[in-house]
């Protein structure tokens, strides 16, 4: 999969400019940069939310996508099982959904607040439910955006090793964005600092799997 000369502007603001990349299937990428560069703005269009932007993006076309976001977008009205058989209704049969919905809010440990509403849960418990609900969608590729963003130290440590732990299982393709230079080297088997702003480049600062491509 390749990002071939992106460009994406905001009226007269440029955030991407011809910028290329290659993306190795069953990587964990890791895009390293400060916040407002345009990080987010960049796996927006990967997942088909901005459609407004030149270049093109080779390979991705057929791809599933899951995305977790900064926030946790649960719906408030809805209890954890709910939020996830809501996405999930219509990607399974329905004698599969329950199943499916119970191994997930286990492999989280979120088991005892299966029927607890989002309002009742911690901003920890949210991000698992966040990540139970990306995992369990059928996907080639697993976006992240911040996903620690918020939390204090204890709950960030844990919840990078529930994510470590449920990306291995997945052994899908997996672009993450973060502004953490930890963060990104303990999940990432590659990590790339983009370059400029607008970012036009990047530099690899780890790469188990891949050679740079240049623009």
């Amino acid at each position: 999969m390749k990002i071939s000369k992106l460009s994406k502007s905001f009226g007269s603001l440029e955030v991407i400019k011809e910028f290329t990349l290659e993306v190795l299937d069953g990587q964990v990428l890791c895009l390293l940069g400060p916040s407002g560069c345009g990080k987010s703005t960049l796996l927006k269009i990967l997942s088909g939310l901005d459609q407004s932007y030149g270049g093109q993006l080779i390979g991705f076309e057929d791809k599933r996508m899951s995305y977790v976001f900064q926030e946790s977008r649960l719906i408030p009205w809805l209890t954890v099982s709910e939020n996830l058989k809501y996405v999930l209704e219509g990607h399974m049969p329905d004698s599969e959904l329950d199943g499916h919905i119970h191994r997930f809010i286990e492999k989280v440990e979120l088991n005892d607040f299966k029927d607890s509403y989002p309002n009742t849960l911690s901003g920890g418990m949210k991000q698992r439910v966040s990540l139970a609900r990306a995992f369990s969608m059928p996907h080639d590729i697993l976006l992240l955006d911040e996903p620690f963003q918020g939390l204090n130290i204890e709950l960030k440590e844990q919840l990078m090793g529930l994510l470590e732990s449920l990306i291995k299982q997945d052994e899908k393709t997996v672009i993450m964005v973060t502004h953490d230079l930890d963060e990104a080297f303990r999940l990432g088997d590659s990590v790339v600092k983009l370059l400029g702003y607008p970012i036009t480049d990047f530099q690899v600062l780890k790469d188990k799997t891949r050679e740079k491509v240049g623009n």
